[in-house]
């Protein structure tokens, strides 16, 4: 059985804005918008979270797209 991906992650380097998943980047983008525009379309391929780090690093935005509960997400 292959193993399932880890979460797809938008973080900034420099001036361009990676998207990264298992260590590998994905694909580089000008702006965070559209960063998490690929960063969502891959996460909801793969059935996993989208993670987004804001210029400092720290973590601004989480979704799951994966195995979710029954329950709300109330985060948007």
């Amino acid at each position: 059985m292959a193993k399932k991906p880890g979460p797809v992650v938008v973080t900034r380097k420099g001036a361009s804005w990676p998207v990264k998943q298992d260590g590998d980047v994905l694909s580089t983008h000008r702006t965070q918008r559209a960063a998490n525009d690929a960063a969502r379309r891959e996460a909801i391929k793969d059935g996993v979270e989208r993670i987004t780090q804001g210029r400092d690093h720290r973590f601004i935005s989480k979704d799951s797209f994966g195995n979710e509960s029954k329950r709300r997400d109330t985060e948007h």
